[in-house]
């Protein structure tokens, strides 16, 4: 198990007061690890600190699961009337190294398909991002492209 730490906010990177919340991690599926494990794909449900929106989830690293898996994120709190709310963040997949760390830094958000880098010159690339090229004088203009 690793540790993977973050903190729920607002985009003024103001705590969000989550009192009984908790974030979960969904498994893309069971698997099995090292020489003796296997993993079942049952959620892992960790509590989000209510004053400061901060969680440290322990997990099983994902980049030595056979086959390879990833987690799914969901965010579960009450709302005014005491009724369950949550909020799914269903493209996103989180792969967990064997270090963990910081959960902004885990998130593999480049396969999102509504997500085009458009200009004249590459962008950095990453498995699954995708690219137009607006360069006039390139044998590859106007041909959209996804990195592999």
């Amino acid at each position: 198990m690793v540790a993977v730490t973050g903190n729920v906010a607002t985009f003024g990177l103001t705590s969000v007061p989550m009192y009984g919340a908790e974030i979960v991690f969904i498994p893309s599926g069971p698997a099995v690890t090292g020489d003796r494990y296997v993993l079942s794909g049952r959620d892992v449900h960790v509590p989000i600190e209510g004053g400061t929106g901060a969680f440290t989830a322990n997990l099983s690293p994902t980049e030595t699961t056979r086959p390879g898996t990833f987690y799914r994120i969901r965010i579960v709190s009450l709302d005014s009337a005491s009724n369950f709310t949550f909020i799914d963040f269903p493209e996103w997949e989180l792969r967990v190294p064997t270090t963990g760390g910081p959960i902004a830094d885990l998130l593999d958000l480049s396969g999102n398909p509504a997500m085009v880098w458009v200009g004249a010159e590459a962008p950095t690339p990453s498995p699954g991002m995708w690219w137009m090229t607006t360069d006039e004088n390139s044998a590859d203009y106007g041909w959209l492209m996804e990195w592999e």
